[in-house]
């Protein structure tokens, strides 16, 4: 599977998805060129395209803000500070970090700061 610059039809599927799904600010990939390949999402710059991309590594050329359909940390903390989230009290936060279930879905934050998953534990 190729590497394909979305055009904006496509960024605006993705931005309703994430606003249905998590409350996210539907102007979130404003000023982002958004990358696609499969469920796999990079968010770049327009600067960046103007380089010669030839054998330039992914991570090189943005940030991977979805793996697999879902949302990455990396974008978690930077695209979905605005999106609903269950705030986790001293012991459910604790459980997370165990790796055991936290009894929320969605996207989990720890005083105010996202964490690391969008489905329950």
């Amino acid at each position: 599977m190729m590497l394909k610059i979305l055009n904006s039809k496509e960024k605006k599927r993705i931005v309703e998805s994430w606003t249905r799904d998590y409350g996210v600010d539907s102007r979130v990939l404003e000023g982002y060129v958004c990358l696609g390949m499969g469920g796999d999402l990079w968010i770049t710059s327009e600067d960046c395209l103007k380089e010669d991309l030839e054998g330039m590594r992914l991570d090189s050329l943005g940030l991977q803000v979805m793996r697999g359909g879902k949302p990455t940390v990396h974008g978690i903390q930077l695209l979905f500070r605005s999106a609903d989230m269950k705030e986790l009290g001293e012991d459910a936060a604790r459980k997370f970090i165990r790796g055991e279930s936290s009894g929320c879905e969605g996207i989990m934050s720890y005083r105010g700061v996202p964490l690391d998953s969008t489905e329950n534990r």
